[in-house]
């Protein structure tokens, strides 16, 4: 039976085993699991009801004592001792479990569901989830003799918490101000942008004409491109590796802390930018090691729709130069019709962006080149690695001398044939992680690089990763064996975990845990742009015409403001308001307005529309609004500085106030002079 089937067996016969659990006893399994489930809603629907706690207050407590109580009682009734290792396993299954749970919930309640209706289906989702992992708990320890099968069936397991994790926040985690800010491009499609080419404001525009306007439309193509990481990740891995190589390269793409938000979860440029990178790799490696000359079609495509998400995909070209003039098979493509045709074609994909640079004075390809290189040099090449270690561990660094070594294994016989595609494969993917590498190595130099710069690096890199880890007992350094055997495991379930906590911090919160005031871009903007509307009717009561209102800040506040300053979130509250005869939505832009610069804002919204407007001034410390920073701009100010409060929802709990902002009303706007 080949490796395929096996693991489609083991699939089957796990999910059967969630309906009849035999090997612990079917009847009084499913007893304890009907009695936590009772005793959990018991509790949690009485803290919730009766004592008005938090959501993430009822639901905790409520699966905690169910649980707990439920496991001491079924050890004590088996005669069962348990173990350290056990009780580490509770703990992980019931911090993913609470996750699940609490995103459910939290999803509902987002979506209108009334809160005792959401708790009964997020903690009967999370029981479900309990048993599921239970069952599966219990084939990882069967298959522990067998280093294939066990990484199978982890991975297997690894991932699918990812893709459950992910569409359970998808809809109720704030939007990040980058994420605003791209929400902005797609209210305003054009063929490109200042900052970035347009693929990202058309995801965001399909998501939302699907689901609307909110944190799951803004982000549902995101998880669409998680997913299409995933397959192409495998399908990548596969072709360099075996099958359990293939699985746990995937889990890497789907766990490592880039990858993890910034494909899948968060709607960035980096999204698209992933899966057009992973597409490139391949079908250049179907076409530079396998010789498929079809594959060179595949290339373009992926290469072009790349080119439409952002401008570092480019480096991919140089990578496949290099190992054409390195492979000695690979140069007869210099004479062959079918690269140029790829290149032909990825033009033709990426001319809207060319065309908008050319009617722009090429704004974008200068603000991507020449313009990175304006500010004073400063050599920054550690904040290069600490980036590194941030968004993907240090696991790559680990790695990245293999593709130095050209035997990686203790001694063991091989064919001459298979010696010379390994050698092909370790070049192939030497060429595709050190070229783009060197490139920001060497700009680290003299300029400080951005945290996600290398993130699409490291996918040629995860079939390296993924090898040394399923084959770590056949490395021949001894140490790195020694490492990647005992942390791979609880490395992988630890980052899983530490997601799960930090989403569900972020979102319901933790009984106890305060927010930090550092944490007030994330969070806190909905109910802050509810004053601000508050403020904009009195104006409107008073002058009969809305305010702007302006961030001192260059596209942070504006984003925020715009994204939750719509009908969508201002919604019922604004109608309720005295003297408020509709809703109307926020007008935001950046402090351009000021003679600064707020990148897309200063296009979107030149200062000479705007004179003679109020305006409400908005800024994180209050010396910005000082009457010498902005009195020179309009015919005069309002005679105080006012707190702008920014509140966390609380759930069910009170809201929190995460930290405090300032804004300040200004009248007859006078542009500056440019």
């Amino acid at each position: 039976m080949s490796e395929l089937n096996k693991i489609k067996s083991t699939i089957k016969q796990t999910v059967a085993d969630v309906i009849d659990y035999q090997s612990h006893g079917t009847a009084r399994w499913w007893t304890w699991v009907l009695v936590g489930l009772a005793l959990d809603l018991l509790i949690t629907l009485s803290l919730s009801i009766v004592f008005d706690f938090s959501i993430a207050a009822a639901h905790i407590s409520g699966y905690f004592v169910a649980a707990i109580t439920t496991s001491l009682f079924r050890n004590i009734w088996q005669s069962k001792y348990i173990s350290k290792p056990e009780k580490l396993r509770f703990w992980v299954i019931a911090i993913l479990v609470l996750g699940i749970r609490g995103g459910i919930t939290g999803s509902l309640v987002v979506w209108g569901v009334s809160e005792p209706v959401a708790l009964v289906l997020g903690v009967t989702a999370g029981w479900f989830a309990t048993c599921c992992i239970e069952v599966y708990y219990h084939y990882i320890d069967a298959t522990a003799n067998s280093r294939t099968m066990y990484w199978t069936l982890l991975t297997l397991g690894l991932v699918g918490c990812v893709i459950v994790l992910r569409i359970c926040y998808l809809g109720i985690l704030e939007a990040t101000p980058q994420e605003a800010y791209y929400w902005n491009y797609s209210i305003r499609l054009a063929p490109g942008y200042l900052d970035h080419p347009p693929m990202v404001a058309v995801l965001i525009w399909i998501g939302e004409w699907l689901f609307g306007h909110s944190e799951f439309g803004l982000r549902f193509a995101s998880y669409l491109c998680g997913l299409a990481l995933l397959s192409f990740v495998y399908l990548f891995s596969r072709r360099l590796a075996d099958q359990a190589t293939a699985l746990v390269a995937t889990t890497l793409a789907a766990l490592l802390p880039y990858y993890f938000f910034g494909s899948g979860l968060l709607i960035t440029p980096d999204a698209p930018l992933a899966v057009a990178w992973i597409m490139c790799l391949y079908f250049f490696h179907r076409v530079l090691v396998g010789g498929e000359k079809r594959a060179w079609y595949g290339v373009g495509i992926s290469l072009g729709l790349g080119m439409l998400s952002k401008y570092t995909i480019a480096l991919l070209g140089p990578a496949a130069l290099c190992y054409i003039l390195l492979d000695r098979k690979s140069r007869h493509w210099f004479f062959r019709p079918e690269p140029y045709l790829a290149i032909t074609l990825s033009v033709a994909i990426f001319s809207p962006v060319i065309f908008w640079n050319a009617t722009h004075d090429w704004a974008s390809f200068r603000f991507q080149t020449q313009d990175r290189f304006l500010d004073i040099p400063e050599f920054s090449l550690h904040i290069l690695f600490e980036n590194i270690i941030a968004i993907v561990t240090p696991l790559p660094l680990l790695v990245l001398p293999l593709l130095f070594s050209k035997q990686w294994r203790k001694e063991r016989s091989t064919s001459d044939a298979q010696a010379q595609e390994a050698n092909r494969n370790r070049m192939f993917v030497a060429c595709f992680v050190l070229l783009p590498l060197a490139v920001f190595v060497w700009n680290s130099l003299t300029n400080e690089p951005r945290a996600n710069w290398t993130g699409p690096i490291w996918l040629a890199l995860l079939p390296t990763m993924a090898w040394t880890i399923v084959q770590a007992g056949e490395l021949r350094w001894s140490w790195l064996s020694t490492l990647l055997r005992k942390s791979a495991t609880p490395v992988l379930i630890g980052i899983l975990v530490f997601y799960t906590f930090t989403l569900h911090y972020l979102t319901l919160g933790i009984p106890g845990v305060e927010y930090p005031r550092g944490i007030a871009r994330l969070l806190g903007w909905p109910q802050a742009a509810k004053q601000l509307a508050v403020i904009q009717q009195e104006i409107i009561h008073e002058s009969g015409k809305a305010p702007v209102i302006v961030g001192l800040d260059s596209y942070f506040m504006a984003s925020k403001f715009s994204f939750y300053g719509t009908p969508e979130y201002l919604g019922t509250d604004c109608q309720k308001m005295p003297g408020a005869s509709s809703t109307p939505s926020l007008r935001a832009t950046g402090h351009h307005l000021l003679g600064d610069k707020s990148l897309m804002f200063s296009y979107w919204d030149p200062p000479a529309a705007f004179r003679g407007r109020s305006m409400i001034l908005v800024s994180r410390s209050p010396q910005d609004l000082d009457d010498t920073r902005v009195a020179r701009f309009f015919g005069h100010l309002s005679p105080e500085t006012q707190p702008l409060l920014l509140v966390k929802h609380g759930f069910g709990s009170p809201d929190s106030t995460i930290n405090q902002y300032y804004y300040r009303i200004a009248y007859d706007y006078q542009p500056p002079q440019t």
